[in-house]
């Protein structure tokens, strides 16, 4: 009867969380953003990555590369840890892994040009304190500072190409098959190993279609084509104000 009438209009309408929680998620959604301005201001914030210098460790510290640099965020140094020191050579044990961790940090480097790859001996005993740990600050950093300000994260950019544009997107150490693009709307949406990123596409992208991708040398290309219906063919000529 007259209850079941009121559960039956109940069930088609929208549950919406009481007004303090929709406060609460507005305040949250305002901070990330804030953080995230943060983080990614040129010159303010950097990461430093901290690693040892094994295979495994540097091939999952490629993929942390790769999706620091689809969100943004700029890298200004890699640090690796515990690495043996030249004495280690004196037994079979420890000749083979300053041979393995050589092989490693040399992939890294060949890995990260430009960017600076510092190295802390390993150790015979924790370094606890502040001598022991000034002295950790000093093999790594020598006369440098560190707390120069970083480099800039490299931004997308646009580029002409005949009639068409390209929007190249650094993303280092990614294949084309590791890559998923969806245009929607005014934005792309890219997504790299499970990371997503949504890009607001400039003026120019957005009265085009996408026609292709490539990557390589350190970036994603997306190639752009204008679109007639959005853009007369006379505005698309090379040259001409879009």
């Amino acid at each position: 009867g007259p209850a079941l009438g009121r559960l039956g209009g109940l069930a088609g309408e929208a549950a919406l969380p009481p007004a303090p929680a929709l406060a609460a998620l507005d305040r949250l959604q305002a901070d990330l953003t804030d953080v995230r301005a943060l983080l990614t201001a040129p010159g303010r914030a950097s990461v430093r990555l901290v690693l040892t210098p094994e295979a495994v460790v540097v091939a999952e510290a490629r993929r942390t590369l790769t999706a620091l640099a689809l969100h943004g965020y700029a890298v200004d140094s890699v640090l690796a840890n515990r690495v043996f020191p030249a004495e280690a050579d004196g037994s079979p044990w420890g000749a083979a892994w300053r041979a393995a961790q050589g092989a490693a940090l040399a992939g890294l480097v060949e890995s990260v040009p430009g960017l600076p790859v510092r190295t802390a001996t390993y150790r015979m005993v924790e370094p606890v304190g502040v001598p022991a740990l000034r002295a950790v600050g000093e093999e790594l950093y020598g006369a440098d500072d560190p707390l120069a300000p970083a480099p800039a994260a490299a931004a997308p950019a646009v580029s002409r190409d005949g009639d068409d544009y390209v929007l190249r997107v650094p993303l280092p150490f990614v294949r084309r098959s590791d890559v998923q693009l969806l245009r929607a709307g005014d934005e792309l949406v890219l997504t790299v190993g499970g990371q997503r990123r949504r890009l607001a596409l400039p003026s120019v992208l957005r009265r085009c279609v996408a026609v292709g991708a490539a990557a390589g040398d350190g970036a994603v290309r997306v190639r752009f084509r204008p679109d007639p219906e959005l853009w007369p063919r006379a505005l698309a000529v090379p040259g001409r104000a879009p």
